[in-house]
């Protein structure tokens, strides 16, 4: 379900604008953040729908790939947590970080590297 819709039937709980490139899509969804893994249509196929506060995953689930990128998390804080996307030696992190987490809509920081 998209996310606008999501926000007005559970409540905003997220500030961000949408982001979207050729290999994710994010967007606030009501009580989570929604990625979407685009396939190579550009299709969002895979989801990783991280709630605040951010946690790391337990050390033995191995996260399947994504398009043929392997993919893990990293969270350092309750407030910072990272998707790794890495194929060989080519490697991209989607940031997302709450910037006030005493707000209400949480502003989140979306960066991609």
């Amino acid at each position: 379900m998209d996310g606008i819709i999501l926000d007005g039937l559970l409540g905003k709980q997220y500030e961000f604008a949408p982001f979207e490139n050729e290999m994710v899509k994010v967007e606030a969804a009501g009580p989570r953040i929604s990625v979407g893994f685009k396939n190579n249509a550009g299709t969002p196929y895979s989801w990783w729908e991280p709630t605040y506060p951010f946690t790391q995953p337990p050390p033995t689930l191995k996260l399947p790939p994504v398009n043929g990128w392997d993919f893990s998390v990293e969270t350092s804080s309750p407030e910072l947590t990272r998707a790794i996307l890495q194929k060989g030696d080519q490697r991209h992190v989607l940031t997302l970080r709450v910037t006030d987490p005493n707000a209400t809509p949480k502003p989140v920081e979306v960066t991609w590297e």
